[in-house]
């Protein structure tokens, strides 16, 4: 049952080493029939600015499986401090609608803290917790006893704002890479203006093992804490900080049981009150507050380069031109009011994560424990590549170039530290999170896309080799990387014995067909056809009878069932999908032909799934409070394994019913509200496809293709490196017209990256 992956339509197995580009994606950007295509709709005067158009509150509400888990509060591109609320409310802080700390729909806010994460699954950061008060008691000593109901709140690209209700207190916040800016407006006649200062408050489910707080000056602390959340690496992390004030303060501490306690304290739950006195709305009370994951003076030394001085205002301002100049990349031109909301925030939100890990010296604590300096680029963190692989990596390589080689290179380094490819990078080390070995596809999908250079990659390739080839030794248990490689390579599949044998089948066969595009790239053509060969396994799951994907064990039994199968069903087999979301693999589409009965099979097999999506989604009550409670059976747009599925009939040739998965995903799984995105956004993933679905370009992660789907908008350009990529449509045009780049007809359903980011004008053409 295992098809050739040598044949056409799959044709990757040779690649030119001089472009990084497979002859066949490179034969897209070939003149080959000359046509005149029909004249674009006349544009507008300009494309409104998208910095302008973004609302960070979409994906900030949603439920349990729906939750779109966006980071809410202050922040610039790749910040390392995402400073914001942390939230409570009818559900309290549980965590299915608090891992990022705030939920929309809460009305309370328990304290402002400087480090989240955006839009994952699970509970982390919350560090450096502080809380403004009108009323602090000493027998009170935890931020969270001053919780306060907002009111007249307001977020943009430059900063948030709030007043906290019962006290009439107007906190303001902004951001830069590494440091925080507070202006805390206490109304008029306050006796006592006090900021509590909590450095045992996490994020639900997190931990503070050991704290300490030191005094510098009367205007200054400085302090640390160690730290384990729900996505740490193991053995946590400390986070280190200084806060700097513009008037004097008196501190009150407190360590461990309450106790008051005279600076320098350390302990386990470390509080402060920091006492500013009598205040008014003419005189605010301003913090500067820096971090760093190094050491103390490199907290200091943050906060000395990037804020040296207060200003509130000067501060939004940098903010937001830092958005503007990222978004600015992207012009729209046409298109409806609400569709342009959209793209500007789901652009935004690509940005929030992964976090720049380095000091402004370059200094970074790496998975070893030791410090490391990061040398032309910037060393990322928090990467949660299971997820971002599949669309933010490829995205990043079209707008924003800078992006995708800082996260090569930041894999490449953590790989030569840590001697493996980490799962899901998190502060300094691998949370080990997820399945596979997503990293290659990251790195690979850099390379291919031109983000990185062969150069880049070199010395990093033995430990690439040796994880997915070298069958010597079975990786211990719990080592991070690829974990089944002996077994897998034997029978072809990870058996039943393991972890999630389908979906851990098929994310090793993406891994693999992605490391077999690097390997060819560098020269290393055997090993890549060995990686080839192996990574059509997930064929060998394919169980007739049932006509989905299957476990086996080790003999090649299917796991017995107790009754008929069920393919909704989450079960062991699967990771986070039910069988109908492990049907199709990622880039294999002649092995999907010939498991599904050829193309007419396996888009006749793609019109039930999204026949049955739609069936289903018109039995639920979208308008319920509990919406989102249980993951959807079917196509679910709001996890992962999912996001490929749409673009795969443009890719089997019906770009009629390509049209029709994506728009139907699209009008139906997104909108502006805070619900907006379909599930956790996990690092901007799920925010990536509709970016890609707007600009009629789908993603194969881990190679240089783009599959051709159909835009949204008239006209779209995109600042590359040759130039303006501008992506336009006829008026009238469908998925079923021509397309042509550059006035040359696009003979197949992919284009090659490289063709792109030469500029030029891909064309979708009426009849």
């Amino acid at each position: 049952m295992v098809a050739c992956r040598w044949g056409i339509p799959f044709g990757w197995s040779a690649i030119d080493t001089t472009t990084m580009r497979s002859p066949w994606c490179a034969l897209l950007t070939v003149p080959v029939v000359l046509t005149t295509s029909c004249a674009a709709p006349p544009l507008p005067a300009e494309a409104p600015p998208l910095v302008e158009l973004l609302d960070p509150r979409i994906g900030t509400g949603g439920f349990a499986f729906g939750y779109g888990a966006g980071f809410f509060g202050a922040a610039v591109p790749h910040g390392l401090v995402k400073v914001g609320p942390d939230t409570t409310g009818t559900f309290g802080e549980v965590r299915f609608v608090h891992t990022s700390g705030h939920w929309s729909e809460d009305p309370t806010i328990l304290c402002f803290s400087h480090t989240h994460l955006h839009g994952v699954g699970l509970p982390e950061g919350g560090a450096v917790a502080l809380m403004p008060t009108t009323s602090f008691a000493s027998e009170r000593p935890r931020a969270t006893d001053y919780q306060q109901t907002r009111v007249d709140e307001d977020v943009d690209a430059g900063g948030y704002r709030v007043r906290l209700q019962e006290e009439d207190i107007l906190v303001e916040l902004a951001a830069t890479a590494r440091t925080a800016h507070h202006r805390i407006t206490f109304p008029d006649g306050t006796a006592h203006g006090s900021v509590v200062l909590d450095l045992a408050r996490v994020i639900v489910e997190g931990e503070v093992s050991d704290a300490r707080l030191e005094q510098v000056d009367d205007t200054s602390v400085r302090g640390q804490l160690f730290m384990e959340g729900s996505l740490s690496p193991p053995g946590g992390y400390t986070v280190f900080f200084v806060l700097v004030a513009d008037s004097p303060f008196i501190v009150e501490a407190s360590v461990d049981a309450g106790a008051a306690a005279a600076l320098p304290v350390q302990g386990e739950t470390v509080r402060a009150a920091l006492h500013f006195g009598p205040r008014d709305t003419t005189s605010p009370v301003q913090l500067r507050v820096g971090l760093s994951l190094v050491d103390g003076d490199g907290a200091a030394r943050n906060l000395a380069t990037e804020l040296p001085a207060f200003g509130h205002d000067d501060v939004v301002t940098d903010a937001r031109d830092a958005w503007a100049a990222v978004l600015g990349r992207v012009r729209l031109f046409g298109g409806s009011d609400d569709d342009r909301v959209q793209f500007a925030s789901a652009l935004y939100r690509q940005f929030l994560m992964p976090s720049v890990l380095h000091d402004v010296d370059g200094r970074f604590v790496g998975p070893d424990g030791g410090v490391h300096v990061a040398d032309g680029f910037r060393m990322m963190t928090d990467l949660s590549l299971w997820d971002t692989y599949r669309s933010v990596q490829p995205l990043y390589a079209l707008v924003a170039k800078e992006s995708a080689r800082d996260v090569g290179k930041s894999l490449l380094a953590f790989t030569d530290i840590a001697g493996f490819v980490p799962l899901w990078t998190m502060a300094t080390g691998d949370a080990s999170v997820m399945i596979g070995a997503p990293g290659e596809v990251a790195i690979a999908d850099a390379l291919m896309r031109g983000a990185l250079d062969v150069d880049d990659v070199l010395p990093t390739w033995p430990i690439l080799r040796a994880a997915a080839l070298d069958m010597e030794v079975e990786p211990a248990a719990g080592r991070q990387g690829r974990r089944d490689t002996v077994i897998y390579d034997e029978l072809g599949y990870v058996p039943t014995t393991r972890r999630a044998s389908v979906s851990s089948t098929l994310e090793y066969n993406i891994d693999d067909t992605a490391l077999a595009h690097l390997a060819a790239a560098l020269g290393a053509e055997e090993d890549a056809a060995r990686l080839l060969d192996r990574a059509a396994g997930w064929q060998l799951l394919y169980d007739v009878d049932t006509g989905f994907l299957r476990g086996r064990d080790e003999a090649g039994a299917f796991r017995p069932l107790d009754g008929p199968f069920e393919p909704t069903d989450f079960g062991a087999d699967y990771v986070e999908a039910s069988a109908w979301q492990s049907t199709f693999p990622v880039d294999d589409v002649a092995g999907i032909e010939a498991v599904y009965g050829g193309r007419d099979g396996a888009r006749a097999k793609l019109r039930e799934l999204l026949t049955l999506t739609q069936e289903h989604w018109a039995t639920v009550d979208t308008a319920s409070e509990l919406f989102g409670a249980a993951p959807l059976p079917f196509h679910w747009q709001g996890n992962e394994p999912s996001l490929h599925v749409c673009a795969l009939p443009f890719d089997l040739g019906d770009r009629a019913l390509g049209r029709e998965y994506v728009e139907w995903v699209r009008a139906t799984q997104y909108h502006s509200g805070v619900a907006g995105v379909p599930g956790n956004d996990d690092g901007g993933a799920t925010s990536a496809w509709l970016i890609e679905a707007m600009l009629g370009l789908h993603p194969i992660a881990g190679s240089d293709a783009w599959v051709l789907g159909q835009p949204l908008f008239p006209r779209v350009e995109v600042d590359v490196d040759g130039g303006v990529l501008a992506i336009t449509r006829d008026e009238g045009a469908t998925a079923g017209d021509r397309v042509t780049f550059d006035g040359v007809v696009v003979d197949g359903p992919r284009i090659g990256h490289g063709a792109l980011m030469g500029g030029g004008d891909l064309h979708f053409a009426a009849p």
